[in-house]
């Protein structure tokens, strides 16, 4: 039945709300994940710089004396006393004193050679230098300073040194037991030594 017909109003109607709290639903979103090109490094390779050559160690030049020994000799000295770490000028002057620099000189008591090798001590040097010929100069220097390397290694002193070279360990002990320090023959040979280094040699 329609109402407006028996004319009577029919009030508005309100519109009804609802109670309920509504959370909207966030839009959908498509997200799509962007390949992104790195950059590519190009790394240029830098030259690393040349290390600086270390400097190059002297080799010890030999001092030549004017002396009656060849200069070959005296460089064969040099090295050999360079090697064992005798004193190279104070060899020269042993030379002198036992043999005036002289290769083929064997005294009455049995010492050989320039640095006077004596014979009982021909054996244990044969085996332990492979000796052949003790009046060969440069076998027999080679004995000398051999044993003058070996003395230094239980003495400081160098006139200790040199006695015992002379007179042989055991005589250089009973000679410093009477209060001795040096003999005439270490005493020649340090002065000798002396007077060299003085001069000066040619290099």
């Amino acid at each position: 039945m329609n109402n407006h017909a028996d004319g009577t109003e029919t009030p508005d109607r309100q519109p009804t709300y609802s109670t309920a709290t509504e959370t909207p639903e966030p839009p959908s979103i498509n997200l799509t994940t962007a390949k992104i090109k790195k950059p590519t490094l190009i790394l240029t390779p830098t030259q690393a710089p040349e290390p600086e050559p270390e400097p190059e160690e002297e080799t010890p030049t030999a001092r030549i004396y004017d002396i009656p020994l060849t200069e070959e000799l005296q460089e064969y000295t040099f090295t050999l006393c360079e090697e064992y770490g005798v004193d190279y000028e104070m060899v020269l002057a042993l030379m002198n004193r036992e043999s005036e620099y002289k290769a083929g000189v064997i005294s009455k008591t049995g010492d050989y050679g320039i640095m006077q090798i004596n014979k009982v001590n021909h054996e244990w040097l044969t085996e332990e230098l492979e000796v052949t010929d003790f009046l060969d100069p440069e076998q027999n220097i080679r004995c000398g300073i051999y044993m003058l390397a070996d003395l230094m290694k239980k003495y400081d002193d160098p006139h200790r040194v040199l006695m015992a070279y002379n007179m042989g360990e055991r005589g250089a002990r009973e000679y410093v037991a009477k209060g001795n320090t040096s003999s005439a023959y270490s005493r020649y040979i340090m002065q000798l030594r002396d007077k060299l280094l003085q001069e000066g040699g040619k290099e």
